[in-house]
């Protein structure tokens, strides 16, 4: 195979810190084979879209994981009538454009014929190489490529296509490419089968807090009546501000959790001076005022003893109630739902806590709530110890990925 000009086979082993096997050798991303574009046929003509049955994927779709299941299909009208192109099996599609770029390369092996918009490209592999092997080795460079060949637009980050086919990567005979994606794969099915065993359990852990959270199901032991009462009544507002700049460490309130805004973000998007930011204490709970979709997320800080959040968070604690009990409440996904009823807005919408304070819960006895917080823990630690699991699994296959797809430790192909 062909060397494209300019790469330079030295330093791109410097970069690998390992030299290749006397039968494999460094190729470019775009000697391994066709790549093709897509697009996006015109909404106002139905006749594109309705009764369509040719799956057609968008940056969303890849990002998820999962190409059986796209959100739109198009009709063979479309496919002739537009810029978009059907991309066989057995190819590799990435985005190319996206905010997504920011964090992360999404790339999926494609095993059906699927068509693609104008922010995704697809690689169709000449036929010495080996498209899952290929696959696996973009996984493995995400952060190069990210550094290497990526670009900053105005709104979203793309990446330099001229770039990524200058990309080079160890390229073995085709026999052992095959041999590589199988072990890798095998273990790609693994950490799929643990995360669908975590789904299971937080689907599981939802239903069970929809029960006991209402009342539904009651625990053994407890007979007495529930009774309502207002937010106000069982939390209590924290106006502490910090009175120095970085005073505490800045974290971030997201969908996920609270994190350490440089990590979450990988920079500080904090104001220079935080004076006058919130203090949040270790148990208390802290939310986002604003909210483009009308979900508000209430965390609760756990892994730091203190911190400030941004003045547009509200810092709050329990009173009254058990603080777990709390948490797995106001996580819960009905009394989101009543929320979104009851909040006001126009584009954003606004939950202050005046507001907050007003809506009306309905709680049993504190024994109760202990107990039935008792039972969600152990719901939680039991995802934990999959979610650490899973998080070995991903770690060992990683270190594999290192070791195979740079030829250090090669593979059994006596049989070739």
């Amino acid at each position: 195979m062909s060397r494209t000009e300019g790469i330079n086979l030295e330093n791109e082993s410097k970069k690998l810190k390992t030299d290749l096997p006397s039968d494999w050798e460094y190729t470019s991303i775009g000697e391994c084979g066709l790549w093709k574009g897509g697009g996006t046929p015109s909404k106002s003509k139905s006749e594109f879209w309705n009764n369509g049955t040719i799956p057609w994927a968008s940056s969303q779709d890849i990002s998820n994981g999962d190409l059986s299941t796209t959100t739109y299909t198009i009709t063979k009208e479309a496919l002739y009538g537009s810029t978009t192109n059907l991309i066989p099996s057995n190819s590799v599609i990435v985005v190319m454009r996206s905010g997504i770029l920011r964090h992360s390369f999404p790339v999926m092996k494609n095993t059906i014929e699927i068509t693609i918009n104008q922010d995704l490209k697809a690689l169709i592999p000449y036929e010495s190489v080996y498209y899952d092997y290929v696959y696996h080795q973009l996984r493995l460079n995400e952060k190069r490529i990210l550094n290497d060949c990526s670009k900053t637009g105005t709104t979203v980050e793309s990446i330099e296509f001229n770039s990524l086919k200058l990309f080079c990567i160890p390229l073995p005979p085709k026999y052992e490419q095959i041999k590589i994606a199988e072990i890798l794969s095998t273990w790609d099915k693994a950490i799929e089968l643990k995360e669908k065993l975590i789904e299971e359990k937080k689907n599981q852990k939802t239903g069970l807090m929809q029960k006991l959270l209402t009342g539904k199901v009651r625990l053994p032991g407890f007979e007495r009546e529930w009774k309502e009462v207002k937010l106000g009544e069982v939390i209590r507002e924290i106006k502490e501000k910090t009175t120095e700049n970085n005073q505490y460490q800045v974290l971030t309130s997201s969908r996920q959790g609270i994190f350490l805004q440089e990590e979450y973000f990988k920079k500080s998007v904090a104001s220079s001076n935080n004076i006058g930011y919130k203090i949040i204490k270790n148990g208390q709970f802290t939310y986002r005022t604003m909210s483009d979709d009308g979900s508000f997320k209430f965390n609760r800080l756990m892994s730091y003893d203190k911190g400030i959040v941004s003045p547009a968070y509200v810092v709050f604690e329990a009173v009254n109630i058990d603080p777990v009990y709390l948490m797995n409440l106001m996580d819960d996904y009905s009394f989101n739902q009543y929320i979104q009823k009851e909040t006001q807005g126009g584009t954003r919408l606004s939950l202050k806590y005046n507001a907050l304070k007003e809506f009306v819960i309905i709680v049993p006895s504190v024994d109760e709530q202990v107990a039935i917080s008792e039972v969600l823990c152990t719901m939680d630690k039991m995802i934990e110890l999959y979610e650490n699991e899973l998080d070995y699994l991903k770690e060992q296959k990683k270190g594999l990925m290192q070791l195979l797809l740079t030829g250090i430790v090669r593979v059994n192909t006596k049989d070739n």
